[in-house]
């Protein structure tokens, strides 16, 4: 695993959109915190960072979690590896429901302890994603994927390519100016490596860090386990098997570790409670039948928001 620790969460770095940037100084390795509240949920979010750290290599987390705070192993998104920086967030994002999100920077292989860094958050109306995602698919080959590129239909890729006067690059499967595509696969090449794992598109400088930040074996930091890479501990285990993953309870607010949930809500839906629909008192685990059966409340809309 990867060494770095989440500094205090209380370390008043709040970005303010469109405002002015953030400077800081990282040292190398550490995470640093910041936060930022979402206050038009019909915009896309864009977190930069530029400066003397970012040239030297800077990772990025994201999360929405109050308790537990981002870090490579535990991420909604991330952007790593990056010739620049960014990450971008919206309504298309699942997690996007909650108001504030948390975000861990860290420098990595800097050449000095101590390297400074420029953070800036802006929004705009909705656009291209930025960032690696929980399904372990970099934006841009998904995008690229949409349009027919990459492993898509080669037919697609030659008549986008012959309207729009485009061509792909054999290197980084992205679409460049035709006229523009020589030069371009010739840098492109100096510059870039094609992961095969993960078929993300990493610069040279920084595909040791990617491939054994993101392909190598991890340990959950909730159960232990140990898992075959980072794609699989945030994209699978920790969503589908890690025993101290918190789910809801049926029955009421709490959100329970797997391994205690069937315990939890077997004492909680004995429970009494009062149909706010009609008054009358239930068991909690009897409200379901009694708001769709009288009430015809539909099944899948039933909440414990329902009684009291």
């Amino acid at each position: 695993g990867e060494a770095g620790s989440v500094g205090d969460r209380d370390d008043g770095i709040k970005l303010e959109d469109n405002n002015k940037p953030r400077t800081v100084d990282l040292n190398d390795g550490e995470y640093i915190l910041c936060h930022f509240d979402v206050e038009d949920v019909a915009s896309t979010y864009t977190v930069e960072v530029s400066g003397e750290a970012a040239r030297e290599g800077v990772d990025m987390y994201l999360n929405s979690d109050p308790d537990k705070p981002p870090s490579h192993v535990r991420f909604d998104k991330a952007s790593q590896c990056e010739e620049l920086p960014s990450l971008s967030i919206s309504d298309a994002d699942t997690f996007f429901a909650r108001k504030t999100f948390y975000l861990a920077i860290r420098a990595r292989d800097a050449t000095s302890k101590k390297t400074r860094a420029i953070i800036k958050l802006s929004s705009k109306e909705r656009g291209e994603h930025k960032g690696y995602t929980l399904g372990g698919k970099d934006a841009r080959s998904t995008n690229a994927n949409k349009e027919g590129r990459g492993t898509g239909d080669r037919s697609a890729v030659s008549s986008s390519s012959s309207a729009s006067g485009k061509a792909q690059c054999a290197n980084c499967k992205r679409m460049v100016p035709a006229g523009s595509l020589t030069m371009h696969q010739l840098q492109c090449a100096r510059r870039n490596v094609h992961c095969e794992f993960c078929l993300s598109v990493v610069p040279k400088k920084h595909f040791k860090r990617h491939r054994d930040l993101v392909h190598s074996p991890v340990n959950c930091p909730d159960c232990g386990i140990e898992v075959k890479d980072q794609k699989e501990l945030v994209g699978v285990h920790k969503r589908q098997k890690c025993v101290n993953r918190l789910l809801p309870c049926a029955f009421c607010a709490m959100r329970i570790r797997w391994r205690d949930r069937d315990k939890h809500q077997a004492e909680c839906g004995m429970r009494s409670c009062v149909c706010l629909k009609c008054g009358q008192q239930f068991k909690k685990r009897e409200m379901k039948y009694h708001l769709t059966s009288k009430h015809g409340v539909v099944p899948e809309m039933v909440s414990f928001r329902d009684y009291v």
